[in-house]
């Protein structure tokens, strides 16, 4: 399965913007240690993947929020959960092993208020 189908997968089940997404600095955990530390010492722009994940997840040490979903070795998702807080010690993503994504949970401002304001600027 390619990555943008991986990504596009995990945007719906976050309920974020595709191309949102894909402008974020997307860094992979290769070693035991980028592993543990995670996204812990990264910006709201970056996410990262987790090949051959099973068990819990942590967003004890983090700073903001996270998307977080886990697809099986097929490419269905069978985990997924938005806007994690920080300070979250066990998250379940299952014991089977598969793929965790995990991106910046941002909130944005409703698109009907830009549309709003258009309106009364041309107006």
């Amino acid at each position: 399965m390619s990555r943008e189908m991986d990504l596009l997968k995990h945007a719906i089940a976050s309920r974020q913007s595709f191309t949102e997404v894909l402008k974020l600095d997307m860094e992979e955990a290769n070693n035991p240690q980028e592993r543990n530390e995670g996204l812990t010492n990264s910006d709201q722009n970056t996410a990262m993947t987790f090949k051959d994940s099973s068990g819990s997840f942590t967003t004890k040490n983090m700073s903001h929020s996270l998307n977080i979903t886990k697809q099986d070795s097929s490419g269905d998702i069978v985990q997924s959960y938005r806007a994690v807080p920080p300070g979250i010690e066990k998250l379940p993503m299952g014991d089977d092993v598969g793929e965790v994504i995990e991106t910046p949970a941002t909130y944005k401002q409703p698109s009907i208020n830009n549309w709003f304001l258009k309106q009364k600027k041309n107006g």
